[in-house]
């Protein structure tokens, strides 16, 4: 039975992430410190605990309330699952049977779902004294099963994030995912569009972007110029940031006499082929993999940045990004902007005139916008003042996350209409 109708004064929603706080997905640690401020109290369960290395170190202090499901409490564990099968037999095991009868395309990720419905138990028996009125999962995987899984043991309503890699890479019976939340939202219009196309229920996706906070922005350096002019780049590395079109770029920029250095934020899988790639083409002076930074040193790069770039594509795996937050950050701090216009990043950039957009893995036409702006102080002036006006009119956090809160608050059939409200707020914008 789905608990409603619940006034309480303050309202409390569980947030179940893969890994928290992570150095990659600081937009989840901005959206919760969001809510926090807006008087919604948020309880986090994160499914693993960051390595070190990954945590995001402002977020430091969140792993001290954070309730990781690993490692496990074995002990507990059992106590949850005896407890929830002898009390609410019928939940437990259609929930079980529900999830295991879903499609899977593999093997492995039917085993995977099984790990996933057991973890369920083990989180709603940790948050019975917590008394959530909403369960919100992030990313629509494994969060989001636990959630659904949680949400039924202990009578509330759930709902989720989707993202990108959860969308189109690992979308494991996504339709049914949405079927079951109470409601969805997603980061770009672009997903939206798509998640509308696999359910009867359009109305219940929501595009909500995901928010800065202009705060981290203001006590950055004035801008300086960089010598010489530096080429930045942030993101994990994996495929679809694009990272070796950007080196064979680098590469003819190198050829062509321009005088540059190029940076490359962040860790990932690829980091040995990229350092391979660096040595074949001679690009030792540069270009540099300057491995995870904390997030203060990247908004200090990003300010540094004659030009920052992100040549995303869509990757074998069919993996693409959203709006990646790094091109955000960089609109936000003064940097002009190169990227491709994969998914939704037209959302942001509008080519030539919030940034240059050219096509996806194509190394000739991204050395010639690098070239252009680095030969052309006043088009980057021009582009990196228009971005910073679309970036603040648009993905201001506490706007953002307001759009959330009130989605929590209809839901939660506390007299509020605010889906009309949301959806003026939050029209997202294509060209």
């Amino acid at each position: 039975m789905i608990r409603v109708g619940v006034l309480n004064l303050t309202m409390r929603v569980a947030y179940i992430v893969g890994c928290y706080p992570f150095i990659n997905i600081t937009f989840v640690y901005r959206e919760i410190m969001s809510m926090r401020r807006q008087g919604v109290e948020v309880d986090v369960i994160s499914m693993i605990p960051p390595k070190p290395g990954f945590v995001l170190e402002e977020a430091r202090a969140e792993m001290e309330t954070t309730f990781y499901v690993q490692p496990v409490n074995w002990p507990v564990f059992v106590i949850a699952h005896l407890f929830y099968f002898f009390t609410q037999p019928y939940i437990y095991l259609q929930s079980l049977i529900h999830l295991l009868t879903r499609p899977h395309t593999k093997l492995g990720l039917w085993l995977k779902t099984w790990g996933h419905f057991a973890a369920g138990p083990y989180v709603a028996w940790h948050l019975r004294s917590q008394k959530p009125d909403h369960i919100h999962g992030h990313f629509a995987d494994r969060s989001t099963v636990v959630a659904y899984v949680a949400a039924r043991l202990l009578g509330v309503h759930h709902s989720f994030t989707a993202h990108a890699k959860d969308i189109y890479a690992e979308n494991v019976f996504l339709a049914d995912k949405i079927k079951a939340a109470r409601f969805v939202t997603t980061c770009t219009g672009y997903n939206r569009e798509h998640l509308v196309s696999l359910t009867d229920e359009p109305e219940k996706i929501y595009c909500l972007y995901h928010g800065l906070d202009f705060a981290d922005f203001t006590h950055l350096k004035t801008r300086s110029k960089a010598e010489p002019p530096l080429i930045l780049a942030v993101g994990k590395l994996i495929e679809k940031k694009g990272f070796p079109y950007l080196i064979e770029a680098c590469a003819l920029l190198r050829d062509q006499g321009q005088n540059f250095q190029c940076w490359i934020i962040g860790e990932g899988p690829e980091r040995a082929d990229l350092l391979a790639q660096i040595d074949h083409l001679h690009l030792q002076n540069y270009v540099q993999l300057k491995g995870n930074l904390p997030y203060r040193q990247v908004l200090e790069a990003f300010a540094q940045a004659t030009i920052f770039t992100l040549p995303c594509v869509v990757a074998a795996n069919n993996d693409r990004d959203g709006i990646p937050n790094v091109i955000l950050e960089a609109m936000a701090a003064g940097a002009p902007v190169v990227s491709t216009p994969i998914s939704a990043v037209p959302e942001a950039i509008i080519n030539g005139e919030t940034g240059y957009l050219v096509d996806s893995k194509n190394s000739q036409q991204l050395a010639e916008a690098l070239i252009d702006l680095l030969n052309s102080p006043e088009k980057r002036a021009r582009l990196a003042q228009k971005a910073q006006t679309v970036v603040r009119e648009k993905f201001e956090v506490d706007q953002n996350v307001r759009g959330l809160k009130l989605l929590f608050e209809q839901y939660l059939d506390r007299g509020v209409q605010p889906a009309p409200t949301v959806e003026k707020l939050f029209t997202p914008t294509r060209k």
